[in-house]
């Protein structure tokens, strides 16, 4: 489920795009939350990038889980975690946080 995972920022102190690019400027590159979009139906993903912080919309289909990243359209993933992990190691997990496994985070 990635409602419990460490780099999802949701509920009453959810990430805003202007919040997670403050929390994200200072982290290591490749650093990354998962936060609800503002388009219905879909997840942001923001990521300190070597050219600062870019943000993504991950998007939902009956196929599985997808995100456009600039001129890169991923493959459809059937959940969350699987869709970041095809991501690395563009996407740095902090051990022992959503990294390793294949669990269920749907």
């Amino acid at each position: 489920d990635y409602e419990v995972q460490p780099w999802f920022d949701c509920g009453a102190t959810a990430a805003t795009r202007a919040s997670a690019e403050q929390k994200l400027r200072t982290a290591p590159k490749g650093h990354f939350i998962v936060r609800p979009s503002s388009k219905p139906g879909c997840l942001a993903l923001s990521v300190n990038d070597r050219t600062g912080v870019i943000h993504a919309v991950m998007t939902h289909s009956a196929l599985g889980w997808q995100v456009n990243l600039g001129d890169t359209v991923s493959s459809k993933f059937p959940t969350v975690l699987q869709l970041l992990q095809s991501l690395q190691p563009y996407l740095q997990f902090p051990a022992g946080q959503g990294g390793g496994g294949g669990g269920d985070d749907e």
